[in-house]
């Protein structure tokens, strides 16, 4: 859906707005500045395009240079101080008895940054007491916050983390091709042959399925399937007749209970009902704590379990419990007699780690490497399920430029701050998301999808005249006022002399409904330096641009005109007044 170019919401303003919205409100550039001025921040960098994005400024109270969301800017101003450090300071001022008012010492805050994913910059205010907030840079998007030791924790570590790798593209999602446990209750007499081969694992249709134990036929959605309705209600059904016949009972009173009680409590004292824990015991001597209602010994059922999944394990040396990124990196030597393939992935248990990119070595527990930034190396900052990892083609494309490495993001993650920069094994260089590239996007140059046969014939010829042609390059610019970024045709780069070139090619089809869109690409071009030379297919009318930097060239869509006109582009370009 097209996203209109809304004017700027300011009382009497009628400038274009810096960003595009559909519903919510924009402003121009220099009503964002009287926004922020109203907030009591200033900005220390452009804006960056998006009011989603973060946005660096500094404290006019003060000081302090940290990164802010637009849209929370706005919704604190009227409210509280955006400002996250003098909100923190006033905070920590209010009055409480049992609040430490000593200085706090700089380098255990440095080190619990550096613990939680930060790297530390400095405190907010001098002198620095217990609870201040602090200057610290996320070490994974870039992102500069103010924080207290208390709440130190990037939102990017919270919620865009992949535990499984990303689905590749080819593969199925489909229930009929996934291991569920469910598989076995598809009816496939209700159900149709169609419904079999095209419902996703993760589907909200509604489907129809027999319970395999008693024969009990549902219908639920998969993405909803927990259990049969009618067991479920027939074992709630027992449980509560069951507690209805402990209802004036104590453990003294129910035999089965009574022998396994170790408590010192008087069992005589304590209803057969209550969710309070006491000690038990069980015929293997094992001691825990539990609810007079819960049968079973924790210790046993932890014990079959440990059995259990160690012959799973050891029966298939090739398959380990935890994640294959985790498993490659288990030190093949110092770990003694651990099995590696028995090893849950929740384990606590401490074992040996290296890295097999930089041989770094150290001690963690698979379940901690698991949690917070989920680091695979604490030396390089490395990420688990990293875009190097999962998509290495693509991580041979990204550019040594961007401040992250392709070990640091995620496949579909957000890069706060920049959009990574990419280099083509042709060395074109061109900007994308990683969601955009892990979705089968290329480089713009290189790919001849979405070009025609004649463009692609006007870019051959240029190519053989001009030293640096580009096909497909974005362009973005503060002079644009009707889009953030253009893409043309072919860009002609000319030196700092000259003024570069661009060259459209509008075929009669589908230019037919774009005279305005033209013409607004045209204009901002022209106004962003740029000469313009339209190739107008016949009967394409002629757009209504008027400008010493700008020429239309009536063409027929034929490849034996190409020489002809590329002679004109040549003479226009000889002729052109600086």
């Amino acid at each position: 859906m097209a996203v209109d170019q809304a004017v700027c919401r300011w009382d009497g303003c009628s400038e274009p707005g810096a960003f595009l919205t559909r519903k919510k409100p924009t402003w121009c550039l220099e009503h964002l500045g009287s926004l922020l001025d109203r907030a009591g921040l200033k900005a220390v960098e452009d804006f960056p395009g998006k009011a989603t994005a973060y946005w660096l400024t500094e404290c006019l109270v003060c000081g302090t240079v940290a990164h802010y969301r637009l849209d929370y800017i706005i919704e604190k101003m009227d409210s509280e101080k955006p400002c996250r450090a003098c909100f923190w300071w006033k905070w920590n001022r209010v009055p409480l008895m049992d609040r430490a008012t000593d200085i706090e010492e700089v380098e255990v805050v440095r080190r619990h940054a550096a613990e939680m994913g930060y790297e530390y910059l400095n405190a907010c205010f001098s002198p620095s007491m217990s609870g201040d907030p602090h200057r610290v840079r996320c070490r994974s998007c870039g992102k500069i916050e103010a924080r207290g030791v208390g709440n130190m924790g990037c939102s990017c570590r919270r919620t865009g983390t992949r535990r499984t790798p990303p689905r590749q593209s080819g593969t199925s999602n489909l229930f009929k091709d996934s291991s569920s446990k469910y598989l076995s209750w598809w009816d496939h007499d209700l159900n149709t042959e169609q419904d079999w081969l095209t419902t996703p694992v993760k589907a909200t249709r509604k489907i129809h399925w027999k319970c395999p134990d008693h024969g009990h036929e549902f219908v639920s959605s998969p993405a909803a399937l927990w259990d049969c309705p009618s067991c479920s209600e027939q074992r709630m059904s027992e449980y509560q007749m069951e507690t209805d016949s402990y209802s004036d009972k104590f453990v003294a009173d129910v035999p089965e209970i009574l022998a396994y009680w170790a408590d010192e409590r008087d069992p005589a004292t304590v209803a057969v009902n209550t969710h309070q824990q006491f000690v038990f015991t069980c015929e293997n001597g094992h001691r825990a704590r539990r609810a007079p209602r819960l049968r079973g010994c924790p210790a046993c059922r932890a014990q079959t379990t440990r059995r259990k999944n160690l012959e799973e394990a050891t029966s298939d040396q090739a398959r380990p419990r935890m994640g294959a990124e985790l498993a490659e990196q288990f030190h093949p030597t110092r770990n003694g007699k651990i099995l590696m393939v028995a090893l849950s992935p929740e384990s606590r248990r401490m074992v040996w780690w290296r890295d097999p990119n930089c041989g770094f070595e150290w001690q963690g527990t698979p379940g901690a490497r698991d949690k917070r930034e989920r680091l695979r190396c604490p030396r390089c900052a490395s990420i688990l399920d990293s875009l190097a990892y999962h998509y290495p083609e693509l991580a041979d494309e990204w550019a040594p430029s961007n401040p992250q490495t392709a070990w640091q993001v995620r496949p579909t993650g957000q890069t706060r701050g920049y959009t990574p920069e990419w280099v083509c094994k042709s060395g074109h260089r061109w900007q994308a998301t990683t969601a955009s590239r892990t979705n089968g996007s290329t480089c713009p140059e290189c790919s001849v999808t979405g070009k025609s046969r004649i463009e692609l014939a006007y870019l051959d010829a240029l190519s053989g005249i001009f030293p640096s042609v580009h096909s497909g390059r974005l362009i973005r610019s503060q002079e644009f006022t009707h889009a953030r970024a253009w893409r043309p045709d072919i860009l002609i780069e000319a030196d700092e002399a000259n003024r570069s070139v661009i060259v459209e090619y509008d075929g009669s089809y589908w230019h037919s409904e774009k005279t305005d869109t033209d013409t607004k690409k045209s204009l901002d071009l022209i106004a962003a330096g740029y000469d313009v030379v339209r190739l107008r297919e016949h009967p394409l009318r002629s757009l209504p641009v008027h400008s010493a930097h700008y020429i239309e060239l009536i063409v027929y869509g034929l490849t034996s005109d190409v020489d002809h006109i590329v002679g004109q582009i040549q003479e226009w370009i000889g002729k052109r007044k600086l």
